[in-house]
C-alpha cells in the first residue's frame, strides 16, 4: 500500500506511490508511479487498459492485484518500481525539489516489509542520481544500484 516515507522525522508525502501525479513512458500518460507499477505486471492488453484506467492510488493497486502476472515479475518488479518513480521524479519539477531537499535515510510503513524496504532504497537512489553532478554521491549511487540490480534474489 501506498503512503508518505519519512525522512528527517518528517512525513514527505511526495514520495508516495500512489500520489496523483502525471507522467509519459514509451507515449503512455501514468496517473501515478503505482499505476505505472500495475501496469506493468500485465501480460494483456486489457488487463494493461484496465489498469491504466483505474487511477492513481489503491483502485490501481487494486485492479492490479486482478490481473495476470507477466512470467518475470519477480525478477523485474523492483526495477519497474524503480522506472516509474524516475519518470514521476524527472517530469514533475515541483516532486524533484521537495526530494531533493531531503537528507538522510528514507523509511516507509504503510507497506509489507518487502516494500518498505526497497521503497525507501529506490528513493534514496534516484535523489542522488538526481542531484547536481557535484553534489552527487557516486559510491552511493553504486552501493544503492547493486542492491536493486540483485534485488530479484531477496
Amino acid at each position: 500500500m501506498g503512503g508518505p516515507g519519512i525522512i528527517e522525522g518528517q512525513a514527505v508525502n511526495e514520495v508516495n506511490n500512489f500520489l496523483p501525479c502525471k507522467f509519459v513512458v514509451d507515449g503512455v500518460t501514468y496517473p501515478s508511479a503505482e499505476n505505472f507499477f500495475q501496469c506493468a505486471k500485465c501480460v494483456t492488453k486489457e488487463d494493461f487498459q484496465t489498469v491504466l484506467k483505474s487511477g492513481p492510488g489503491v483502485s490501481s493497486w487494486n485492479a492490479g492485484n486482478n490481473v495476470q502476472l507477466r512470467e518475470d515479475w519477480e525478477e523485474v518488479k523492483v526495477q519497474k518500481m524503480y522506472e516509474g518513480n524516475k519518470a514521476k521524479f524527472e517530469q514533475n519539477p515541483h516532486l524533484r525539489e521537495r526530494l531533493l531537499a531531503t537528507r538522510g535515510p528514507v523509511q516507509f510503513f504503510q507497506s509489507s516489509r518487502f516494500w518498505c524496504k526497497w521503497n525507501g532504497i529506490i528513493i534514496e537512489l534516484l535523489r542522488e542520481e538526481l542531484r547536481e553532478s557535484d553534489q552527487r554521491d557516486e559510491s552511493r549511487i553504486q552501493e544503492l544500484k547493486k542492491l536493486i540490480e540483485n534485488a530479484a534474489s531477496d
